[in-house]
């Protein structure tokens, strides 16, 4: 990568982030010392990264960017408050291939600089890399790490569950950035070599992620939660598995009517029910875990616009998932 041209991204990337900083952290460039207002009374620190993963090689193939950035940010922003964490701020990798892409760059860059505004965190730096032949196939490669802080006695591990608390399930349309390996595979048998651009579902392919950061972090302002779970990988079965074990609990989950692609991929009969919940979030992106939901509930969507539902109770035993039945 030349020097003029790995200047001109940086400084491009900068500038359109810079609208995320405070004024305490505006400096010239991503090299400036940052001010990071962390609370007087949080005692740990912490960090969680992701990326976004394949749903990139759509993006690519469509040139559609615009939520990316939102995709990018709901992975990193969402698993910190899951545990009660505040993120503070977020710096990102972007790997590309070729010198040429300055307009994909400035997409990406307008899109995650969108998110950070909306969700309210500064991006305070990052990596931009031009891997030239090591991108074999020219997508390029997206990750992110948020910096979180806590007091720690208020953290919430999902440690001290029990039956009969009920759960709130905040809504997401689409796939967030979760089974986009096997939406490929499943997409190949039905679509052949077009499998990336079915343009009948492609817009919900590309839906943004929702980001819950400010939803939840009020909530949990406004009412006490017992747990929360953040719906990514291993699809709703495989992370409400993972949670509610700490507690040696089960649930009995109520799922809502799927979005538009999964459920005519189940009724054509190309995936099972018990696949579909092993790798997507069917129709959920993030559960809360309290016996308040009620409140929480009209608290989330009259002031964030977040729609929500009860998505089931806690039990003794396992967990059994009901389908959405019309």
């Amino acid at each position: 990568m030349s020097q003029g041209y790995g200047d001109y991204i940086s400084e491009m990337l900068y500038r359109l982030m810079k609208p995320t900083l405070s004024v305490q952290s505006e400096g010239v460039d991503f090299r400036c010392i940052r001010h990071i207002p962390f609370h007087h009374r949080h005692d740990v620190l912490g960090m969680c990264s992701d990326g976004v993963g394949t749903k990139l090689e759509w993006a690519y193939a469509n040139n559609m960017w615009e939520g990316i950035g939102y995709d990018l940010l709901a992975m990193v922003l969402d698993d910190a408050v899951a545990i009660g964490a505040i993120p503070q701020a977020v710096t990102t990798t972007i790997d590309v291939g070729e010198e040429k892409d300055k307009d994909l760059l400035y997409s990406i860059g307008k899109s995650i600089a969108a998110a950070a505004q909306a969700s309210r965190v500064e991006v305070v730096g990052g990596e931009f890399a031009q891997l030239g032949r090591y991108m074999v196939y020219g997508t390029p490669i997206l990750n992110a790490t948020t910096i979180w802080s806590a007091q720690s006695s208020y953290l919430i591990d999902g440690t001290e569950l029990r039956p009969g608390m009920k759960m709130l399930g905040l809504c997401e349309p689409g796939f967030r950035s979760n089974g986009f390996t096997f939406l490929r595979e499943i997409l190949y048998k039905k679509y052949g070599t077009m499998w990336y651009a079915p343009q009948n579902v492609l817009n919900l392919i590309m839906t943004p992620s929702t980001i819950y950061k400010c939803a939840v972090l009020g909530a949990l302002d406004h009412c006490h939660i017992d747990g929360m779970i953040h719906i990514t990988g291993g699809g709703i079965a495989g992370r409400m598995e993972k949670y509610l074990k700490r507690s040696g609990v089960g649930a009995i989950i109520d799922l809502p009517e799927p979005n538009a692609l999964v459920k005519e991929l189940l009724e054509e009969g190309l995936v099972t029910h018990k696949e579909a919940c092993s790798h997507w979030n069917m129709g959920v992106g993030f559960v809360i875990i309290s016996q308040w939901v009620d409140d929480i509930q009209q608290y989330l969507e009259n002031v964030h616009g977040i729609e929500s539902f009860v998505l089931g109770e806690i039990i003794e035993g396992g967990i059994e998932i009901k389908a959405w039945k019309a």
